[in-house]
């Protein structure tokens, strides 16, 4: 019976609690430190994924006060064209937890090609008020295909204190009225990655944002534009800031991808900021697929780089002329290699550059379209110790060859 009456009173006690301003709690009934509830709990959570953490908060309210922290600690909004008159009245009820998110995600599943929620409406509105009350925020990630991203949603997450992940994808800016409002240093950040973003006519160009988070610390940077989206003569155009700083580097740097160079000016661009990565590990250049060539310039890229650069690279993905260039001698152990059309560097001489790398061929991706200039036996004669392979043939006839 004294059970049952304890089981009873658990719903009134976690109303109470739940109604409560929040604060940073402490488990009175054990001595444990809030760091070692906070492991607990993440173990609890990883070994069992499918069991949500709201389970634990009406277990007892030492529980409860341990629980709630984590519970809020990541969020996710997956927005839909459904219900999205809620959205507002969400982010008003989440905001006094504010404090506690560490990571935030939003995703568009289906947004239209022109305007998503993200970009206008009430939700918009609402969204930044939020975000510039998430002061203990580490990582955010705003994926929604063809939303316009608000100029002022940016510059509000430029100012996150802590922020150390930024991830774009599927994005362009809103056009407004220029010039912009100004983007601060972000010294905090440690990773950024923008993926297949947009440039309309009119709108702020992602060169006039991205120079704020070149800082010293920055550990991964990915930028790729969707083809044929904005001038391409721009693509390193938000490196020139750089010039005004030659003693500028980037110690900490491991991943690097970037546009393909287009002219001779994008290519010294790009040799420079390779200069300034002293400890990289992994480099690779956006591609518009099999749709056309990748260009002579960033073959040149791999043919004109100091050899006393990169000599830790671990990783490659780009052309056959700058794998070709770039692998003999240097560490090599994953490459992904994407034949242009036409090229005129034969697969087989890319792989044997491959070969003359200081270490051994872990993981080989070959995208083609002519399967016939090799076979897998002579792969496996070349890198005998390769441990994952991956092939993409685009014309099917061409699997003959296997």
């Amino acid at each position: 019976m004294l059970g049952d009456q304890k089981i009873l009173r658990l719903p009134k006690a976690f109303k109470r609690l739940s109604k409560d301003t929040p604060h940073e709690p402490v488990c009175h009934d054990t001595h444990l430190p809030q760091e070692i509830w906070n492991q607990i709990i993440e173990e609890y959570h990883t070994s069992y994924p499918d069991q949500p953490l709201y389970h634990l908060l009406l277990t007892s309210r030492c529980l409860y006060e341990a629980t709630i922290t984590s519970l809020y600690r990541s969020v996710v909004f997956n927005i839909t064209q459904e219900g999205r008159d809620k959205w507002p009245l969400l982010l008003t009820s989440l905001s006094k937890y504010a404090s506690w998110v560490r990571k935030l995600d939003i995703t568009e599943l289906r947004g239209p090609e022109e305007q998503t929620e993200l970009g206008g409406g009430d939700f918009a509105h609402t969204f930044l008020d939020y975000l510039a009350n998430l002061s203990q925020l580490r990582a955010l990630s705003i994926k929604c295909h063809g939303a316009k991203l608000p100029v002022p949603i940016l510059v509000t997450a430029s100012r996150l204190p802590h922020l150390k992940t930024l991830e774009l994808t599927n994005l362009s800016f809103v056009e407004g009225p220029c010039p912009c409002p100004p983007f601060p240093p972000m010294e905090s950040l440690r990773e950024i990655r923008l993926t297949n973003i947009r440039e309309h006519e009119g709108s702020l160009k992602w060169s006039t944002f991205l120079p704020c988070t070149l800082n010293r610390s920055l550990r991964h940077f990915e930028y790729c534009r969707l083809p044929k989206s904005g001038n391409e003569q721009d693509n390193y155009s938000f490196l020139q800031p750089l010039k005004e700083d030659p003693e500028l580097s980037f110690p900490d740097m491991r991943e690097l991808r970037l546009p393909r160079p287009i002219t001779e000016a994008d290519t010294d661009q790009a040799i420079d900021l390779l200069r300034r990565c002293p400890s990289l590990l992994a480099l690779g250049f956006e591609a518009n697929g099999f749709k056309g060539t990748w260009g002579n310039q960033i073959n040149e890229l791999g043919a004109r780089l100091p050899w006393g650069y990169l000599n830790d690279l671990r990783a490659i993905n780009g052309p056959p002329g700058l794998i070709s260039a770039v692998s003999p001698g240097r560490p090599i152990q994953k490459a992904m290699v994407r034949l242009e059309r036409p090229t005129e560097f034969p697969l087989l001489g890319t792989l044997e550059a491959l070969q003359r790398s200081s270490c051994p061929l872990e993981v080989l991706a070959i995208w083609t379209n002519n399967w016939r200039e090799t076979t897998l036996q002579e792969i496996v004669q070349l890198f005998p110790q390769l441990k994952n392979l991956a092939i993409c043939v685009l014309s099917v006839p061409a699997l003959v060859g296997l």
